[in-house]
C-alpha cells in the first residue's frame, strides 16, 4: 500500500494528521522504503560533494558558479585543544584565566579547554607567535557546501 502522504502540511498540522486505512505492516513498510530512500539520497549527496570539491581543489577555488547556480564550501573549523597549551607560556596569568578552563572533575574528567572566542583576540595583542600557535591547533572538522540558486 503506497500511503498518500500529504507535504503541504507545517509540522503543527502533522502532529494531527492520521494516515487512515494504514495497517501496522503498511506503516512500518512505508517506514523502511522511506528510509531507503534517504539512504540512497545522502549517498547522493556525498557524492555529489565530493564531485564539488575534487572540482574546486582542481582549480584552486573555493566556489563554483554557473549562470544560475552558486556553490561555496564552507568549513566548519575547531582548535586542537593540545596544540593551544603553549599559550599558557605566552599569556599573563590575568588573560589566561579570561580564555583558559583548566581541566576539573564535575562527575566526569572535562578536559582543559580555551574558549576561542576570547582567546584570539587575546592572540591578536599578543601578536605573531600566539598567533601562529592558534593557527597550527586549527583543524577543519567539515566542509558543508552550499548551493543557492541565483
Amino acid at each position: 500500500m503506497a500511503i498518500d502522504f500529504r507535504t503541504d502540511l507545517n509540522l503543527e498540522q502533522l502532529r494531527d494528521h492520521t494516515i487512515p486505512g494504514c495497517s501496522d505492516e503498511d506503516l512500518l513498510q512505508e517506514y523502511q522504503a522511506a528510509n531507503l530512500i534517504i539512504h540512497q539520497n545522502k549517498l547522493l549527496i556525498d557524492l555529489l560533494e565530493y564531485e564539488m570539491h575534487k572540482r574546486m581543489t582542481e582549480r584552486g577555488a573555493t566556489g563554483i558558479q554557473t549562470e544560475r547556480y552558486t556553490a561555496s564550501a564552507v568549513p566548519s573549523v575547531g582548535y586542537d585543544q593540545q596544540r593551544l597549551l603553549p599559550l599558557k607560556e605566552v599569556f599573563t596569568d590575568a588573560d589566561l584565566q579570561k580564555c583558559f578552563t583548566p581541566e576539573h572533575k564535575v562527575t566526569t574528567t572535562v578536559s582543559h579547554n580555551f574558549n576561542m572566542v576570547k582567546t584570539i583576540p587575546l592572540a591578536k595583542r599578543y601578536g605573531e607567535e600566539a598567533l601562529k600557535l592558534i593557527e597550527s591547533a586549527r583543524v577543519v572538522k567539515r566542509v558543508r557546501y552550499m548551493v543557492d540558486e541565483r
